[in-house]
């Protein structure tokens, strides 16, 4: 009898320990999955927060001078040394680049200078630029943005 008492304390001992580790298990792994859902969201609002500066000039309606087109190339940039993610910028009708932009802006500046004493008032050298698609990666972020080239 006294071994059959032993026998049976051991068994529960044993039942009690594989429902103990058990219990381990499952909180282990749904700690892991509460982590990995954590970092999703994580990398998602880094992902809308990187878009969210490019996708404001996803305008089709709106317009842009040569000035948004440097801010734009200058946001390029920034987000290259930061994150380092390169964006393409491309320019339908037009050949403008970030070494030229500066050029251009300063042409556009003395020309209006110019204009400005000469009281002409629209100027044959200020372009527009029209949003015209965007484009992203396999990871969802920003890959490209294509402006077109007005008179």
């Amino acid at each position: 009898m006294e071994n059959a008492t032993k026998a049976l304390l051991i068994a529960g001992g044993v039942l009690i320990g594989i429902i103990i580790m058990s219990l381990a298990v499952y909180l282990f792994s749904n700690m892991s999955n509460v982590s990995r859902q954590y970092y999703s969201e994580q990398d998602r609002r880094e992902i809308a927060m990187f878009n969210n500066r490019f996708e404001k000039y996803a305008n089709k309606d709106q317009m842009f001078t040569l000035f948004d087109m440097k801010t734009i190339f200058n946001l390029v940039d920034e987000c290259k040394e930061k994150y380092g993610i390169k964006v393409e910028l491309k320019v339908k009708n037009g050949n403008i680049s970030d070494s030229n932009i500066d050029n251009e802006i300063e042409t556009a500046i003395s020309d209006s200078k110019v204009e400005a004493n000469n009281n002409v008032t629209n100027s044959t050298r200020t372009y527009k630029y029209k949003f015209n698609s965007i484009e992203y990666d396999v990871n969802g972020y920003v890959k490209s943005l294509t402006f077109e080239k007005i008179k």
